[in-house]
């Protein structure tokens, strides 16, 4: 191995701890390139009556942690936070989220795999998106939701993700795993 290119800061750093046998400048941060289109978006009205919450990526177990959504949409329904969910994606965990949602009474809209202007679009209407992972590099997600005005709640894991989420505001980070922390940096977001 002569030299590692990392998708954040935070990952250069772990790099350069679990690997000190490579001098410094052999392991490089490379920025992510994100080129979101200029969009003809309808004004949002403040306050909205409801919060609408996304989720962008692979609708998996492993990794993602979807399976833990439908959790945080079950806090926020007994703390009384009128929202939804809506899914760009898909995955072998999409039916069983379906299910899970119906069961709660959550209005949960999965729109599958969008691509252009209408992932674009889609992604501009979300006030927050949420993320559940126990590990990620940087996703680029995140990235093309903050360029539209979407705010991140994201778990405390050793990545960019919870770096570009803390400079917004630490409330918005949770400890990986916990579902009601999750929803309370939601409901902390509503207020």
């Amino acid at each position: 191995l002569d030299g590692i290119l990392c998708v954040s800061a935070a990952t250069v750093e772990l790099a350069r701890q679990f690997l000190p046998h490579l001098e410094a400048q052999r392991i490089q941060w490379i920025p992510y390139p994100v080129e979101p289109p200029i969009l003809r978006v309808e004004a949002r009205r403040v306050p909205r009556n409801e919060l609408v919450v996304g989720y962008c990526g692979r609708i998996q177990h492993p990794q993602k942690r979807v399976e833990r959504l439908p959790e945080i949409a079950r806090e926020l329904r007994a703390a009384g936070v009128v929202h939804r969910w809506e899914f760009l994606g898909q995955g072998p965990a999409q039916s069983t989220l379906e299910r899970d949602f119906a069961k709660l009474g959550v209005n949960a809209l999965f729109h599958g795999v969008q691509t252009g202007e209408a992932y674009w679009q889609r992604l501009a209407q979300w006030d927050v998106i949420v993320f559940a992972s126990d590990y990620e590099g940087l996703p680029i997600a995140l990235l093309e939701a903050l360029t539209q005005g979407v705010v991140p709640v994201y778990p405390d894991v050793d990545n960019g993700g919870r770096d570009y989420t803390r400079k917004i505001a630490s409330e918005l980070v949770y400890p990986a795993g916990n579902v009601q922390a999750a929803a309370g940096a939601l409901q902390w977001l509503q207020n």
